[in-house]
């Protein structure tokens, strides 16, 4: 037995033509959030809209530095409850967020120089190397192998407590397998004019292995001999210590900066330690990650007897997975020679009054380099918007196929019948007369007979008459009407409406 192609396609095309105008929708869906919405919120964040405007004639020349903290890429170790479809679908949302924002930011932007701040896994510390190593290929997935050839500098060698572990915790086999795959953790780098100092602070608060605290411990006491003659930026993951009264400032969205430590953390490093650092390092700024919201402080220190005072920023996590609602980088721009900015001066000292009392105090300063917050999208609004979609598109298939029903139930009009509707001179006054005649024969009916009572027609028990369509068929055939209110067909609608987004989307995924 032949199937005719010709005669099956025709009904397959109608079956399906109002996937049509919905698949669109979610190509145009996939192509704005998944190319367009990243590189609105990057080329917002661009240098000239934020950036010291400078005459062209100055001599001034720029470096511009990405700061990205704490990636943490989930993994079991982060949601161990979740089973392998959940944890499937959590690590393909997170790792899609962090490369689309990522490869916007870098194309877009177009820094000089990238550099994180740790917590570049989740489980970087305990993992087997077997495991470890599928790991670290993921990261490079995301952030190196399409990094844009401009970008000078991609340094991933700052670690976190995610990392190696904290201080008397860190183990040596995973500080030198870090090391082995990200490079060196202490170390200085020079750009215009500005001395970068990437510094292991975890390591340095261990006590107890010398060949995990000596190299940050003799690398600290070298620099300290190093005459300062230029900015210093100190890179750390943990933050430096502080008061714990002390305010971040309106960009943080938690109420406070935690003071705490548990099992393999430390919200802040010993104050000791955090004395030490300034004292050797002398930072003009100071970045640090792993608490994953933002924090501007000053930390007091003594240079040369002279009182200074070094900002610290804790920079935002760039995950969407980290629990704060606005996930962002830091851009810092680096200038070759001082330029004037109006900003808020420290509020522990003014460049020439010494100490003031007020923290308010704003006017033109000269600076060395400018930074601000760069916003990724707000996670989450992506997926919800989907699904919101996904549910609007089942309601258009299911009342698009009770409308299907409705015209194949009225009977087709004979050519009397259609002559006659065409027929303009009938008078209304013979129809009115006819009209009241019916009602003149209702009136007749005994009234001792109760009218029937009026319910409410329910769509579960009485689908046909609930959409208009029960006059339309007889009582014998009414069985037939429920066959061919076929929700089966929008079952098979949605099915394969399922199937092309999927594909749709893995498309649009494969070539962002």
């Amino acid at each position: 037995m032949s199937i005719s192609v010709s005669a099956f396609a025709p009904r397959a095309v109608s079956k399906y033509r109002p996937l049509l105008p919905l698949l669109m929708v979610w190509g145009l869906l996939f192509y704005t959030h998944i190319y367009r919405i990243p590189r609105m919120y990057a080329a917002s964040c661009a240098w000239d809209k934020h950036d010291v405007v400078i005459p062209a004639d100055e001599g001034i020349e720029e470096f511009r530095v990405m700061i990205v903290a704490d990636p943490q890429l989930i993994d079991n170790h982060t949601y161990p409850g979740r089973n392998a479809a959940a944890m499937a679908l959590s690590r393909h949302t997170v790792d899609s967020y962090l490369y689309r924002n990522f490869r916007s930011l870098s194309e877009v932007l177009k820094p000089d120089s990238v550099i994180f701040l740790g917590d570049l896994l989740d489980n970087g510390r305990s993992a087997g190397d077997e495991y470890y190593t599928t790991q670290v290929d993921r990261f490079y997935k995301i952030f190196q192998n399409y990094a844009p050839d401009h970008i000078k500098e991609l340094i991933f060698s700052v670690p976190g407590n995610h990392d190696i572990g904290w201080a008397d915790g860190v183990n040596l086999a995973s500080l030198e397998r870090f090391q082995a795959n990200f490079g060196e953790t202490n170390a200085v780098l020079s750009h215009n004019g500005h001395d970068i100092v990437m510094l292991d602070t975890i390591s340095l608060s261990n006590k107890k292995v010398p060949q995990i605290y000596d190299a940050p411990r003799q690398f600290l006491d070298k620099f300290a001999k190093v005459k300062k003659d230029r900015p210093r930026i100190l890179l750390t993951h943990v933050p430096l210590f502080r008061d714990p009264k002390a305010q971040c400032g309106p960009m943080r969205e938690s109420a406070s900066f935690p003071i705490a430590k548990g099992y393999q953390y430390q919200t802040v490093l010993d104050k000791d330690l955090s004395d030490e650092i300034l004292a050797k390092v002398k930072p003009d700024l100071i970045l640090s990650g792993d608490d994953h919201d933002y924090c501007e402080l000053y930390h007091p220190y003594k240079d040369q007897g002279v009182n200074a005072a070094a900002k610290e920023i804790t920079v935002k996590s760039i995950s969407m997975a980290m629990g704060i609602n606005r996930p962002a980088v830091e851009l810092i721009t680096l200038y070759n020679k001082p330029v004037l900015k109006e900003e808020r001066l420290s509020p522990l000292m003014d460049e020439e009054q010494g100490p003031r009392e007020s923290d308010d105090t704003t006017r033109k300063v000269k600076v060395l380099y400018n930074q601000y917050v760069c916003y990724l999208p707000m996670p989450y609004h992506e997926t919800i918007f989907y699904g919101m979609f996904a549910g609007l598109n089942v309601l258009a298939l299911f009342f698009w196929s009770l409308f299907k029903l409705r015209r194949s139930l009225k009977p087709a009009k004979t050519e009397e019948e259609k002559g006659i509707q065409r027929r303009t001179v009938i008078s209304n006054k013979l129809s009115h007369y006819l009209s009241a005649v019916e009602e003149e024969e209702k009136r007749t009916i005994d009234d001792s007979v109760p009218p029937p009572p009026v319910r409410q027609a329910s769509w579960i028990a009485d689908p046909a008459e609930f959409f208009g369509v029960k006059s339309l068929v007889n009582d014998t055939s009414r069985h037939q009407l429920y066959k061919r209110m076929n929700l089966k067909l929008v079952c098979d609608q949605c099915f394969v409406l399922a199937v092309a987004v999927l594909g749709m989307y893995g498309v649009a995924v494969w070539f962002s």
